[in-house]
């Protein structure tokens, strides 16, 4: 059975949030210099997603916005281990418009929404006996990278890819956070996209299951300086948000059950003006339902499915005060 998953939205100042971080922070760094190397084995450094492509790829917006928001999440590309499954699944359910750039090293799709680059696509090996199924991965702005890194190194990550430039992006970097989840990083020389809602077919929200979701909090306001926010839900229990520039950007909930990988899951919403038929398309189109569909306490509406191949992901539809 699909589990349930509601959205908060009255995000507030977590009670002594700040007190703990020592103390979570000594017990994160022992258990990861413990399991570190058994990490390392174990996971790999799928370091596809920024190494591979050794063609120029299209800046993250067009034209560019000249707007940097520190901690805003810009980007998102799927490792797939079926690129023409995937290719049909997403464009048959959002409706995207997909342009190929090829190289020897391989093929990167580029997913357009309404005219903007929007996300990656791109075939990963995949080795005998490997169970590791596609995922996205989110590239989170931040205003140095380098010294994003050095930080993310100093609070036990492990570092997949150095900072390097890439023609029209910037520059980026891929780090696998303490619980072995791994996240981009970007400067981008074309800015990052506006903050205005999302329309139908574009990103609207990031979400980050963790089995430890207050010590992976630690993680991220450690080395991204996220404000550490909470919101209680119908659920139970309270919801951590991270937040920069005064805007939400980030919540990190509880894994939905015990079949979701121990460590944690990036799940992107896509915008969409009706779940229950999107639903039902992603359904028919061979994809499957992770977390049934269910409205928030201000109308919206949420699903977390995953594609043919694996990939997990969201849609979502905003309140009806905010239209389609």
């Amino acid at each position: 059975m699909a589990a349930r998953w509601e959205r908060g939205l009255a995000y507030r100042p977590v009670p002594g949030f700040d007190a703990t971080l020592a103390a979570m922070y000594a017990l994160r760094q022992l258990s990861v210099r413990q399991r570190g190397p058994l990490l390392a084995l174990l996971l790999g450094c799928s370091t596809a997603a920024l190494a591979a492509p050794s063609f120029d790829l299209p800046p993250i917006t067009t034209p560019p916005s000249g707007e940097h928001h520190d901690g805003q999440i810009i980007w998102h590309d799927l490792e797939t281990t079926d690129l023409a499954r995937a290719e049909a699944f997403y464009k048959g359910l959002f409706g995207w418009e997909l342009r190929e750039y090829r190289s020897g090293a391989g093929t990167y799709v580029v997913a357009m929404n309404a005219g903007q680059p929007i996300a990656g696509m791109l075939q990963r090996a995949v080795h005998e006996g490997e169970e590791r199924p596609s995922a996205w991965l989110p590239f989170v702005s931040v205003p140095d990278v380098d010294g994003a890194v050095s930080l993310a190194r100093r609070h036990a990550a492990l570092v997949l890819a150095d900072p390097q430039n890439r023609a029209q992006r910037g520059r980026q970097a891929l780090i696998r956070d303490p619980d072995g989840l791994a996240l981009a990083l970007e400067n981008s020389s074309s800015g990052d996209p506006t903050q205005a809602p999302a329309p139908p077919g574009a990103w609207a929200w990031t979400a980050l299951f963790a089995r430890d979701p207050a010590g992976t909090a630690v993680f991220f306001q450690q080395t991204f300086a996220y404000r550490v926010l909470g919101a209680p839900t119908s659920a139970g229990f309270e919801r951590i948000v991270l937040s920069s520039g005064d805007r939400p950007r980030i919540s990190i909930d509880p894994l939905p059950d015990p079949s979701w990988p121990q460590a944690g899951a990036w799940v992107g919403f896509v915008r969409v003006p009706d779940v229950a038929d999107a639903v039902a398309r992603a359904l028919a189109l061979g994809g499957r339902v992770l977390v049934e569909a269910q409205a928030n306490k201000d109308g919206a509406q949420t699903a977390i499915l995953a594609d043919p191949t694996g990939a997990r992901f969201g849609v979502q539809q905003p309140p009806p005060a905010e239209g389609p």
